[in-house]
């Protein structure tokens, strides 16, 4: 839904990264074990499940704190120009997607 749908308030986008974070964590969770001997017994993916899930609600309180009421609601599928491109590298068929990113201009009214 933050992808799709217009937001009311400026930096919607951290939900995105909120939501990234706790992704994350709970796959460090899962491979708790895994991760301690990648690590080599120095640090759990328990441990790194707390450093993530802590991050979930610091940039929900950043979103907080910096958002406003948006003038110019725009999805951010919309704000994120995604172009697909295609082409031949050595006899094989690649597909590579480059994301641009734009700025809404936002109109001040006097």
């Amino acid at each position: 839904m933050a992808i799709l749908l217009p937001p009311m308030y400026t930096h919607s986008a951290f939900w995105l990264w909120a939501a990234g974070f706790y992704l994350l964590a709970k796959v460090e969770e899962a491979l708790d074990k895994p991760i301690y001997s990648w690590t080599y017994d120095i640090v759990s993916g328990h441990t790194l499940k707390h450093l993530c899930a802590a991050m979930v609600p610091v940039f929900l309180a950043l979103m907080l704190a910096k958002r406003s009421i948006e003038p110019e609601r725009q999805t951010l599928l919309e704000t994120w120009k995604m172009t697909w491109r295609k082409y031949k590298e050595n006899g094989h068929k690649v597909e590579i997607c480059t994301c641009e990113y734009t700025n809404v201009p936002i109109e001040e009214s006097a």
